[in-house]
């Protein structure tokens, strides 16, 4: 029951503070390009990256291509029942 009652918190702060984990690990090409910043080309670069190499925390994505600090905050920062567009 712990467990469960962990899980949804981690859930409910994720949905109140921005992308988690699971979300950048499924988001789709047309899911990602919502976010400020990425464009077709880096939404397939994140694409890419995680089929090889599935991400374990938010951070992780600067190891993409093209990816630096500025658009990691933008990702950190986005919600994706928002309607945040380019």
């Amino acid at each position: 029951m712990l467990r469960t009652l962990l899980s949804a918190f981690l859930l409910s702060v994720s949905l109140v503070y921005g992308m988690s984990v699971s979300e950048l690990n499924s988001a789709s090409k047309e899911e990602l390009m919502k976010i400020k910043g990425i464009g077709e080309s880096k939404a397939e670069a994140i694409i890419e990256y995680r089929k090889k190499n599935e991400f374990t925390k938010i951070d992780d994505v600067t190891n993409v291509k093209g990816i630096g600090e500025g658009l990691l905050k933008v990702i950190k920062e986005y919600k994706s029942d928002s309607n945040s567009t380019k």
